[in-house]
């Protein structure tokens, strides 16, 4: 509330909660393992193509910047700090694509746009994780991201909008997406 009594919407909230399917909905219900710290994933888009890591240990063998948002850190906070710190690459967060509980982990997870705001260039910054980092296209990475560690379908559907075309995406989600049409309602209310 604010100090008139007053009800403040919560804008990043309300988009999660739309950008999920009705069937994620009831999957978000179930309860992470006790204990575990969630996870982002960083889904950095750039002139159609996107930022792939490829591991060291081969769990999965390709995927995203991830890693666990620490205690007091906001998902997006940690999407910016993961890519600087995997990479080299200074992202600005964007819109929030999907959240879920792994099914295999059982750990929370937090899957966000990222773009990048000076350069392109990337470099392995965690050799003790990544054995390589670079910008592939969508089918390179769907190609590379082969069962049983397939792309977060909601993810892929994201990107088939966004970085299918080498066109600079703002982050700011389309009428099209489930939170860009609570975004445009929100912004013309």
């Amino acid at each position: 509330r604010t100090a008139g009594g007053h009800y403040r919407w919560n804008v990043d909230d309300l988009r999660r909660q739309l950008a999920r399917a009705p069937h994620e909905r009831e999957h978000q219900a179930d309860a992470p393992e006790p204990g575990r710290l969630p996870i982002v994933a960083a889904i950095v888009i750039n002139d159609g193509k996107i930022l792939l890591t490829k591991r060291n240990d081969g769990v999965p063998p390709y995927g995203f910047c991830t890693g666990k948002i620490e205690p007091g850190e906001l998902a997006h906070q940690a999407a910016e700090r993961e890519v600087l710190e995997e990479t080299g690459l200074q992202v600005r967060a964007g819109v929030t694509i999907a959240e879920r509980v792994h099914p295999k982990t059982g750990t929370p997870m937090t899957y966000i746009a990222c773009y990048p705001v000076d350069g392109t260039t990337v470099e392995v910054r965690d050799a003790d994780e990544l054995a390589a980092v670079e910008w592939v296209t969508l089918a390179a990475a769907v190609d590379r991201m082969q069962a049983p560690y397939t792309m977060y379908e909601p993810v892929r559907s994201y990107l088939a909008r966004h970085a299918a075309t080498p066109a600079q995406d703002t982050g700011t989600p389309s009428a099209g997406d489930a939170a860009g049409a609570a975004y445009e309602g929100f912004k013309t209310a």
